[in-house]
């Protein structure tokens, strides 16, 4: 029996809102490469304990890896999340040569890069520009901005032997902070940060660029995320539905909807007036135009024949009423208010 309560002790697990894993199980079930056989948990210079996730492909051209793991039901808009781990880099770094650790990921290790369009964060060096500097990034596909800079520059002070601790934490308002210590302790740097905006919440992992003789140089370890877990089974509310013309509105909604849910053939108005083009705004806001003009200065009700999460919960039929006003033939029209008439200004108080 305390075989069997160390084993389970030692596997990557999610339970009670965590996500740990020491990898000295060697094994890497729930992890996910970009290509396979890139990483591995070895022996080589670990971190921590006997194993650490190491990068181990050597690659007779430049390239880049990706390695991560499902954040599969995390809601950092309800609690606050902290994520930590252990990282060792053994090369000086520079625009061709670098790591990244993405806290939250849109999209998985194939993809999890700024390259293949990607949104979320991620911590860690010269994923833009060549500084040097320890940051915490927004990532929006190629469209990649600071959110934390720490007074830490990794070539001239971590260097290419420490093991080096990094602890982020976001409120669900979007504060961040991150720590850096060295692996017994003594703190190195520490800075915040606000961004409130999020993704797609449903992956984390390391992202690693290297040039042909810069390959097996990143480690990580003793990974630990924590939060708010609870199982999504609610299907996209819409949040608003404004009208941006006299044929088209703005939709938005709570979650991210499913690939192609949005598509036009899909929404219309309860009068029978038909959506004719749908453009994606973001992962939350949908530009909708119709063939024919709302009715004007009366309630339009719009209606989705079919609404889908990117878990797979659906509600049918889907309704939400707006208004729309705009001016007509007859109508006054007044363009200003004198709200404060005195002291008289060429003109009487009343």
């Amino acid at each position: 029996m305390k075989k069997v309560i160390l084993l389970a002790l030692l596997m990557p697990y999610t339970a009670f809102g965590q996500i740990v894993d020491n990898f000295e199980t060697q094994n890497l079930l729930n992890w996910v490469e970009s290509f396979e056989g890139h990483w591995k948990a070895d022996t080589t210079s670990s971190l921590s304990g006997v194993f650490s996730l190491h990068h181990i492909y050597d690659n007779p051209d430049a390239g880049t890896d990706q390695i991560g793991i499902s954040l599969k039901n995390l809601h950092p808009d309800a609690g606050t999340t902290r994520w930590s781990f252990l990282v060792r880099y053994g090369y000086e770094p520079s625009s061709l040569n670098n790591w990244s650790v993405f806290l939250m990921s849109n999209t998985g290790p194939p993809a999890m890069s700024p390259e293949d369009n990607a949104k979320g964060y991620a911590i860690g060096v010269n994923l833009t520009g060549s500084d040097d500097t320890l940051r915490l990034w927004k990532v929006n596909g190629s469209k990649i901005t600071t959110v934390v800079k720490c007074p830490i520059n990794w070539q001239n002070d971590i260097g290419t032997a420490k093991t080096m601790k990094i602890l982020v934490e976001r409120t669900p308002y979007g504060l961040w902070t991150m720590s850096v210590s060295e692996n017994k302790g003594n703190l190195a740097g520490i800075a915040s940060g606000t961004d409130n905006e999020l993704f797609g919440i449903g992956w984390f992992g390391a992202y690693y660029k290297y040039s042909s003789t810069r390959d097996r140089l990143l480690w990580l370890d003793d990974i630990d995320i924590e939060g708010a877990f609870s199982e999504d089974t609610s299907s996209p509310v819409i949040t608003g539905c404004v009208s941006s013309g006299r044929k088209s509105v703005i939709l938005s909604m709570n979650e991210e909807p499913a690939s192609g849910i949005m598509a036009f053939q899909n929404i219309s108005l309860s009068n029978g007036n038909i959506a004719i083009a749908v453009l994606k705004l973001n992962d939350l806001n949908y530009l909708v135009d119709f063939k024919n003009e709302f009715l004007n200065r009366s309630q339009n009700t719009l209606v989705i024949n079919r609404l889908c999460d990117l878990q797979g919960n659906c509600s049918p039929n889907i309704k939400y009423d707006f208004t729309t006003a705009w001016t007509e033939t007859g109508d006054v029209i007044i363009t200003e208010i004198m709200a404060d008439p005195t002291p008289e200004v060429s003109l009487p108080p009343k």
